[in-house]
């Protein structure tokens, strides 16, 4: 693979910034905070001034008298769970690390059942705005909780957070997450193509470092592309809350097995066909679900071709906690059945069939509608309307594998596959033309780093965001800053490529 990064200069000249620039250990304490507020006294507000240390010297101490020093807030967390991650502080004499949650009452912590919620036994420290019972704030895994009541120690600070009420210009849910960075200023004054160079050279490190990960994948593959390409897209489709568990099951599942299973049919519904054996395999059709309709067309399935309906020995652990339903896993293999039923009756080789969509000389326009129409897949069945074999419909059918979805099926699976296909079979034009695609592709959907980084460099000012950020390259290049520096901790800022580079 050394040659490969002979054709990815610009990732070699971020990697050599990152170098030059190793990070630091030493950790940052923030001593000033931004000027902005929330409307009211809630959850969310309070939320605000915790992320943003406001008001500021204030003494913090837990309820038996811990002195509090915050060394890091956390990182804001806007899925399921507690309210900030990665928290970093000092209580008493000790350092820990670890997540925060906020309520307004100190009694929220068991009206809302976190007591018998393992997902918050790494609470490190408990904050309500009010107390209002004496009870001991006990976890899932029966440890005394540390907790800070915020009344008791803003008494002398009402009038600074009345104005911080008044001011009333928070951004939207979303998107503030623990403050601007030190790239904030040199990100307003900086030569916007200064900028999107650096992010370039980030957005081909970053897919190199795909490359190479697919190429792993590869050999423990027997140097199978079909494989590879099924493999990618089982991760693709379990997005953050179930990739582990969709790759575990690629795993207990591979492509040779399906398309084995697609033989052994004669009536050709094989869209059906494969979902019982993945869902069987991935413990979701059980006896419990026989009640559904649907369920027993699958059953009924197992029985006629006498396949096993007992799952895999250490069948995939699913989080379905937080997952949208049009998001559910159940969704999801529906759409990668279809997918899949659509070639594995073939014996041409799937990827075959996807380089040749990439002609020299294609418009990249042509090339993501040939892409779209290879791998969205419309709403279809009862899965149309389903997240799972119990769930009510919906109430108006979607997509199995959605536009969006597919953008992020190009991007993160399409584009370093087939770089890798390329540069293995030594086709030039293939590897010329599918660089070329990527550097014109819109950027993705906005997500929770998007959104961090967007108030991170830029503030509050979209507009230049929208035009720096403006194609899935810089985008990419934005990520990379984030893995490399940015979810670090403000101690990242201290040593960051990015800030050196535009203040050089």
């Amino acid at each position: 693979m050394n040659d490969l990064y002979r054709q990815f200069p610009l990732a070699h000249r971020y990697q050599q910034i990152k170098a030059k620039h190793a990070l630091k250990a030493n950790i940052i304490i923030r001593d000033k905070a931004p000027e902005h507020g929330l409307p009211g006294i809630s959850e969310k507000f309070i939320q605000y001034l915790w992320s943003e240390q406001m008001p500021e010297g204030i003494p913090y101490q837990t309820v038996d008298g811990r002195k509090i020093e915050v060394i890091f807030p956390g990182y804001w967390n806007l899925q399921g769970g507690p309210d900030f991650t990665a928290a970093r502080l000092r209580i008493g004499d000790e350092l820990k690390t670890g997540d925060i949650e906020i309520h307004l009452y100190s009694s929220d912590w068991y009206e809302h059942k976190h007591h018998l919620d393992a997902n918050y036994n790494n609470v490190i420290l408990h904050i309500a705005f009010w107390k209002d019972n004496d009870d001991v704030i006990r976890s899932h895994n029966k440890q005394n909780k540390p907790q800070l009541i915020l009344s008791s120690f803003l008494k002398e600070k009402w009038e600074e957070i009345d104005k911080l009420i008044e001011l009333d210009p928070m951004p939207p849910a979303g998107s503030r997450f623990g403050g601007v960075g030190k790239c904030y200023h040199l990100c307003r004054t900086t030569n916007s193509e200064k900028i999107r160079t650096f992010l370039g050279n980030a957005a081909h490190a970053r897919i190199l470092n795909k490359i190479e990960k697919f190429g792993n994948q590869l050999d423990r593959l027997s140097n199978d592309y079909d494989e590879l390409l099924y493999y990618g897209l089982m991760i693709a489709l379990g997005y953050k809350n179930n990739q582990t568990a969709f790759r575990q099951l690629a795993g207990i599942v591979p492509l040779r097995d399906l398309r084995k299973l697609c033989g052994l049919s004669s009536d050709r519904n094989h869209p059906l066909l494969l979902q019982a054996y993945l869902f069987t395999q991935a413990g979701f059709l059980t006896v419990e679900s026989k009640d559904s309709q649907t369920a027993t067309q699958y059953f009924e399935i197992v029985d006629k071709l006498k396949l096993s309906l007992s799952p895999a020995a250490e069948p995939p652990r699913w989080n379905l906690a937080g997952v949208r339903p049009a998001n559910s896993p159940h969704r999801r293999l529906a759409g990668i059945s279809y997918f899949l039923a659509k070639y594995l009756n073939s014996d041409k080789s799937i990827v075959s069939g996807l380089t040749g969509i990439f002609h020299p000389g294609t418009a990249p326009e042509r090339l993501g509608e040939d892409l779209k129409r290879m791998f969205y897949i419309p709403p279809l069945g009862y899965w149309a309307t389903r997240s799972s074999f119990t769930s009510t419909p919906f109430r108006k059918p979607v997509a199995l594998i959605g536009a969006a979805r597919v953008n992020e099926i190009v991007t993160n699976v399409i584009i370093p596959l087939l770089s890798l296909y390329a540069h293995n079979n030594k086709d030039k034009a293939l590897f010329d033309s599918v660089l070329a695609f990527y550097n014109r592709l819109p950027p993705l959907s906005e997500n929770y780093i998007t959104n961090f980084m967007k108030y991170r460099m830029f503030r509050t000012d979209s507009l230049r965001y929208d035009k720096i950020i403006n194609n899935t390259v810089t985008q990419q290049g934005l990520f990379q800053i984030y893995n490399d520096f940015c979810k670090k901790g403000y101690e990242g800022c201290e040593a960051c490529g990015f800030i050196n580079e535009l203040s050089g």
